[in-house]
């Protein structure tokens, strides 16, 4: 009866991982994921909260920066955030 449980729930997370995978990009930290010619996005750990990312959006030759918050100084439960050398022209957070 487990196995048949665990099997039924590993077939529904495997369609589940098929239908969003075609919604959804995952990005890895520093990766570089181009949208189209013009646009393309880097995910950078923000250090805030644990699990807490900025993304650094570029659109042509304008750049912003999304988080929802970044924390320069590491403490117990997270380490500093971590960027390139970036400028962006508009930083956007709460």
């Amino acid at each position: 009866m487990r196995a048949q449980l665990f099997n039924t729930l590993l077939d529904d997370t495997r369609e589940i991982d098929d239908d969003l995978g075609s919604v959804f990009t995952t990005v890895d930290l520093k990766q570089t994921v181009r949208v189209d010619s013009d646009i393309e996005i880097q995910a950078y750990y923000a250090g805030h909260v644990l699990g807490a990312n900025m993304f650094y959006v570029k659109v042509g030759d304008d750049s912003c920066v999304y988080t929802g918050g970044c924390n320069m100084t590491p403490d117990r439960h997270s380490g500093a955030a971590q960027s390139d050398a970036i400028q962006p022209d508009l930083l956007i957070s709460k």
